[in-house]
């Protein structure tokens, strides 16, 4: 089994290959009828998430098998907190544990910047991201679903720093059962409002207009 290099993407690695293994990693999703943002994304596309953060990238010889994308950001209150995004692997070589020497790369990468907290989202059906997320001792913190893809997805924290409200078992149970009814009550899969809301809205905004 060759060796596996995880680095953060330098001029040795071009945006052509990534997006390679972005375009892989994504395709199979469509033949079961997931819509992934991903596979829509083009060069510039790529070039906008990769220069906008810290992009890790798994080399076997020589060669980009993998990819990731660290943002680091401030909440509302004013806290660093990094945003995982842009995961894939060649499909060739999927189940080798280069997923997890990514994300394991990118969580050292937001303790570093001196992190509270990482967030990430992936569909409900993908089961393999859900695991790997959970031996890292993500949260599933809510439910939620985008204009840009067909599914709904979960919502995953992991807490780097100590909170008595994210660390506590029961919080992150009432945080979840909340946004997945918020969520079913009113959108669907893609994103759009559920018809009887969509009545609602624009019955309230004609009255908004009289």
């Amino acid at each position: 089994m060759e060796d596996v290099a995880i680095i953060i993407k330098d001029d040795s690695i071009s945006y052509e290959e990534i997006l390679n293994v972005v375009h892989k990693a994504f395709e199979g999703r469509l033949s079961q009828g997931m819509h992934f943002t991903a596979v829509t994304y083009d060069l510039e596309k790529i070039k906008e998430i990769v220069d906008n953060g810290t992009t890790f990238c798994a080399i076997i010889n020589g060669k980009c098998v993998g990819t990731l994308t660290l943002n680091i950001r401030k909440d509302k209150h004013n806290k660093l907190y990094g945003y995982i995004s842009t995961v894939a692997v060649d499909p060739s070589i999927q189940g080798r544990g280069i997923g997890y020497k990514m994300k394991a790369s990118a969580i050292n990468k937001a303790k570093e910047m001196q992190c509270e907290y990482i967030l990430g989202n992936t569909s409900i059906f993908a089961k393999d991201v859900k695991r790997i997320n959970e031996k890292f001792g993500y949260k599933i913190i809510g439910y939620a679903s985008y204009s840009t893809t067909n599914y709904y997805s979960y919502v995953f924290r992991l807490q780097l720093s100590p909170s008595l409200v994210w660390n506590n078992a029961l919080w992150l149970r009432i945080h979840f059962f909340l946004s997945y009814i918020k969520c079913k009550m009113f959108k669907n899969p893609d994103g759009s409002y559920k018809e009887i809301w969509k009545t609602f809205i624009s019955i309230k905004d004609k009255h908004s207009l009289k």
